[in-house]
């Protein structure tokens, strides 16, 4: 399912003072993704323009420059595809601008006829379609200032949405009942302490960490963990809502909170500290960021580094 809602762009036929909007907002990724705009939009008449861009090209030979027309069609309302006759005289239209190419920049598809139309003219052409730009947008680094500003109602769904940062996140279920926990965060995570470890003790020890469903699912749990333990001594939880940890303040709180416990003498059997790192790994995604395209490459070459020299990779 698209991420944004090109509805959510005015339409260019209603003069409510936002019929620019679309061009604008094609001019801003335009310029996002590396081109330089050489004549913004405009009203009045635009000689079968919206926006003239230029590309910079490096190969071996050295540097070359080709420039684009743009023509905007936002037909994002009615769904109809961008056709021949929305698109006439390309080619004279590129002559009169002095470009060498053509772009479609559009909320919809071209048709096949508009793209075979376009195969046969002594021009590069390409077009970019809505999910193309929605791509393009979700990696670009300054992409998520452009979704926030044109994109509001978008833009705030996205920042419900965990962030894809691995391959395959990690998953907390109910231990009751099976359900997800995070799909949408719901539920409780539950970290059971030792009461039977000797006072002279510096820190706690964790003996069972338990993910459930609030009410029922949690008063079985539980119960099944008192009475694993009943020959040894008791055992106290203290629990929060997994909706809470999702919360990016919360988050990193229990996470200090973590960390001074370990430096206070905390300690946990293998299994809690495992469930422990579960949970971590699991709502991380939830308090955190899609990752740009600059944090991608960098993780790359930091997988290449030893941990040791400071990198990501095995030492």
């Amino acid at each position: 399912m698209p991420a944004l809602n090109f509805t959510e762009i005015s339409q260019a036929n209603k003069t409510n003072g936002e019929q620019d909007k679309f061009e604008l907002f094609a001019r801003d990724v335009l310029e996002c993704l590396g081109f330089r705009i050489v004549e913004g939009p405009g009203r009045g008449a635009d000689l079968g323009k919206d926006l003239v861009v230029e590309e910079a090209r490096f190969g071996v030979m050295g540097e070359s420059v080709i420039r684009w027309l743009v023509s905007c069609k936002h037909f994002a309302f009615s769904g109809r595809a961008v056709s021949p006759d929305d698109e006439r005289n390309i080619r004279e239209r590129a002559d009169a601008h002095k470009c060498q190419g053509f772009m479609g920049f559009y909320s919809t598809l071209p048709t096949s006829a508009l793209t075979e139309l376009c195969r046969r003219l002594p021009l590069e052409v390409t077009f970019m379609d809505s999910e193309l730009i929605e791509g393009r947008l979700l990696k670009a680094a300054c992409g998520d200032f452009i979704i926030r500003r044109f994109f509001p109602k978008s833009h705030s769904a996205m920042r419900q949405k965990p962030a894809l940062i691995f391959a395959e996140p990690s998953k907390i279920c109910c231990d009751y009942c099976g359900k997800s926990l995070l799909d949408p965060p719901s539920g409780i995570w539950a970290l059971w302490r030792a009461g039977w470890i000797d006072s002279t003790i510096k820190g706690n020890h964790y003996v069972e960490m338990q993910f459930t469903c609030k009410g029922d699912c949690d008063r079985r749990i539980s119960a099944r963990i008192k009475a694993k333990y009943a020959s040894q001594g008791f055992v106290y939880d203290g629990w929060d809502d997994i909706p809470d940890f999702c919360v990016p303040t919360v988050f990193i709180n229990k996470i200090m909170a973590l960390m001074n416990g370990f430096a206070t003498g905390n300690t946990y059997t293998s299994e809690a500290f495992d469930r422990t790192k579960q949970l971590i790994l699991a709502v991380f995604p939830h308090v955190s960021r899609h990752l740009s395209h600059e944090d991608t490459e960098k993780i790359d070459s930091l997988r290449r580094i030893p941990s040791f020299l400071g990198g990501l990779g095995e030492s």
